[in-house]
């Protein structure tokens, strides 16, 4: 009935005079039920505040703030998305460079091994008058190192 008082409580506004109650209004608090105070800076006041709320560090709440939302986590989000995409590419192309040096070296390898096995097969060709031998392409034998490919 709109000609009967409620009770106000703590958490509600009642300016005086009036019968409606109704919840203290976010980004103002009240210390009791007759005072509505805007919420100061620094601080968040969601609706039926009694005293206002400090913000954190890492959220910047200007006079009459309703709650408190950060603006850095996103900001905070994406840097850890792009350190961890950027550590994937680092060892990603260290794995790329790797393989290629290892490759090379593979490559390489081969390349001496095959040589040193036409050097073997070319020295034990017989050219008629003569053979050429290790000795007479290299001089003396003691600096060739001895290789057995076939144990």
């Amino acid at each position: 009935m709109p000609d009967t008082k409620e009770e106000c409580f703590k958490t509600q506004y009642c300016p005086a005079g009036s019968v409606i109650t109704e919840s203290c209004t976010a980004g103002y608090y009240c210390p009791d039920p007759t005072k509505q105070i805007k919420c100061p800076e620094g601080n968040y006041c969601p609706a039926g505040s009694t005293e206002p709320t400090p913000c954190s560090g890492w959220v910047s709440c200007p006079e009459k703030t309703e709650s408190q939302e950060s603006k850095h986590v996103g900001v905070i989000v994406d840097l850890v998305i792009l350190i961890v995409l950027l550590g994937g590419y680092w060892l990603a192309m260290r794995y790329v460079d790797k393989r290629r040096k290892t490759q090379k070296i593979s490559r390489q390898l081969k390349i001496d091994k095959q040589s040193v096995l036409s050097g073997l097969v070319f020295s034990s060709i017989s050219l008629g008058e003569g053979e050429i031998s290790a000795t007479s392409l290299w001089g003396n034998t003691t600096e060739i190192p001895k290789l057995d490919f076939f144990p």
